[in-house]
């Protein structure tokens, strides 16, 4: 049970550092965008193939961020989402466990009743 519990609060802490790269990685998406614009602006002074050139780059450079960015905050939905059924999993486990318990005392009755039903049998016979 401590097991399932400290697998729930390690997923939960990755879950939050996981937030934390996204939010950096969104971050560092948008800088790279501004940048972009600056090389941009920086383009014009030179000829227009060159500046074609660097700006289809720049915008590529900015497009590949963002798809990282947006597969990390899939990651996180993920792994949240993990974690909340380990969570539900730890809940079902102690019923589980008591259920097995109950059946097992059951079953011990029983056999004790079948070697009484087995005594009274040998003394009629």
């Amino acid at each position: 049970m401590k097991d399932i519990n400290s697998g729930a609060q390690n997923l939960d802490n990755s879950s939050c550092q996981l937030s934390t790269t996204s939010t950096q990685m969104r971050a560092s998406a948008d800088q790279t965008n501004q940048k972009g614009a600056t090389v941009a602006a920086a383009a014009e002074e030179m000829s227009t193939n060159n500046m074609n050139s660097i700006a289809a780059a720049a915008e590529e450079a900015a497009s590949n961020v963002n798809i990282v960015a947006a597969a990390a905050e899939e990651m996180i939905s993920t792994i949240n989402e993990i974690a909340s059924n380990t969570g539900k999993t730890s809940e079902m486990s102690p019923n589980a466990f008591k259920r097995a318990q109950d059946t097992s005392v059951k079953v011990n009755k029983l056999g004790d009743a079948a070697l009484e039903i087995g005594k009274v049998t040998e003394t009629i016979t």
